[in-house]
């Protein structure tokens, strides 16, 4: 991956796991309404 431009590792894998649960809360919105349709 190389250098992180100022980012720390626990920065790093702060975000990607946001990232994650951002992705995972949007792929059960997304069934809730076709399930409502």
């Amino acid at each position: 991956m190389g250098n992180a431009d100022g980012m720390t590792q626990k920065q790093l894998s702060a975000a990607f796991f946001g990232w994650r649960r951002e992705v995972v809360l949007a792929k059960r919105a997304m069934a809730f309404k076709k399930g409502l349709l």
